[in-house]
């Protein structure tokens, strides 16, 4: 009877050894610098125009950079269409505020089927955070 157990004992020993530890998925929680964001991809009214609209609120003061970093536009079939990257200039990212928000508008191919990714940041002298969000699927126009 004792061999017997200790058969068991090393059988399940040498299994735990051997398999695989289990994924342990870590516990989301709201972050710190950023509290909320949304995007959406509507159509525009000229011909290939996609409008994204966006909104990004900041859970920290003193924001030195705000908005999207970049936005990568695809076509239905998984290609990447173009890359937008966020700055000042085309008014994607700002440098103070506790939120961001607008509409930025570019033009594909009329007729085809696009989807955003969007990565959000919000930055300040103690750090940053950033995300990243799929946009619905909208046809350019013609």
């Amino acid at each position: 009877m004792t061999k017997r157990i200790i058969s068991v004992l090393i059988l399940v020993s040498v299994l735990i050894a051997v398999c695989p530890t289990p994924f342990v998925m870590a516990e989301s929680r709201a972050s710190d610098n950023i509290t909320s964001c949304y995007v959406s991809l509507s159509s525009g009214s000229s011909s290939g125009e996609l409008n994204l609209s966006y909104k990004i609120t900041a859970g920290m003061t003193g924001t030195t950079r705000l908005g999207i970093l970049a936005i990568f536009v695809y076509r239905t079939d998984g290609s990447l269409a173009r890359v937008i990257t966020g700055n000042t200039t085309n008014g994607l990212i700002q440098t103070s505020g506790a939120f961001a928000r607008g509409t930025y508008s570019f033009t594909c191919e009329p007729g085809t089927a696009y989807y955003c990714n969007v990565t959000f940041i919000a930055e300040n002298a103690n750090g940053s955070d950033v995300r990243s969000y799929t946009t619905n699927t909208v046809v350019a126009p013609f």
